[in-house]
C-alpha cells in the first residue's frame, strides 16, 4: 500500500477527469487506460485544465494520506479527448483491507446509493457524509471547489460519479477509502 516508485521521478499522459480540488494551488485527477493518479503542486503555474484536457505530468511520485500522488514539476497541455467512462464499482470495492486500492484514483460510478449519516456543507466548506449501497459503505467528501456545498443534502436513492481517493493518516494505508464527487 505504499507506492512502488515513491520518490521516484515519472512521467505519465493521461486524461484530466476532475476539477482543480486546490484553486490556491494544482490538483487534479489524471486517468489512462491503465489507471488514475492525483497529480499535485502548492502553486497555480502549472494552468488550468478543464475535464477531458489531455496532459504529460512530470514529478516526483509521493504519498499523502494513503493517496498516491504526483509532485509536480512540469505538465504540458497535449489537446482533448473524451473523458473516460466512470468504471461502475460498489461499495463493497471500497473496502478497507485494501479493496479500494485498484480504483484509487480512477473515475468511477456508484449505483444505488442513499445518504446515511452527515449533511452537505455550507457554501465555501469541505464536510464529509456517510453513503450506503447494497454492498457496504463509504465516505463521500464533498469539496468547497464543487458545485456541491450550499446545497441541500440528497434525499433518497442516487448515482454518484466520482473519483475513488484515499485519506488515511496510519500505516499500513489500507483503508480511507473515500470518493469525491466533482459536481
Amino acid at each position: 500500500f505504499i507506492p512502488d516508485l515513491i520518490g521516484k521521478v515519472v512521467k505519465v499522459r493521461g486524461t484530466v477527469t476532475s476539477i482543480n480540488f486546490r484553486p490556491a494551488g494544482t490538483e487534479y485527477y489524471i486517468q489512462d487506460a491503465t489507471g488514475g493518479i492525483d497529480i499535485f503542486a502548492s502553486t497555480t503555474s502549472f494552468g488550468s485544465f478543464g475535464i477531458g484536457s489531455t496532459v504529460e505530468a512530470t514529478g516526483s511520485v509521493t504519498q499523502f494520506n494513503g493517496l498516491t500522488e504526483l509532485q509536480l514539476t512540469s505538465v504540458t497541455p497535449l489537446g482533448s479527448a473524451a473523458p473516460p467512462p466512470p468504471q461502475v464499482i460498489t461499495l463493497s470495492q471500497l473496502a478497507d483491507g485494501g479493496a479500494g486500492e485498484a480504483v484509487e484514483g480512477r473515475l468511477i460510478r456508484v449505483d444505488n446509493v442513499t445518504i446515511t449519516s452527515g449533511s452537505f456543507p455550507a457554501s465555501g466548506g469541505t464536510g464529509n457524509v456517510t453513503i450506503t449501497d447494497a454492498t457496504g459503505s463509504a465516505v463521500m467528501r464533498i469539496d468547497g471547489d464543487t458545485n456541491i456545498d450550499g446545497t441541500p443534502t440528497t434525499a433518497g436513492t442516487f448515482t454518484v460519479v466520482a473519483l475513488a481517493s484515499q485519506f488515511v493518516s496510519t500505516a499500513p494505508f489500507d483503508s480511507g477509502y473515500q470518493i469525491l464527487p466533482r459536481s
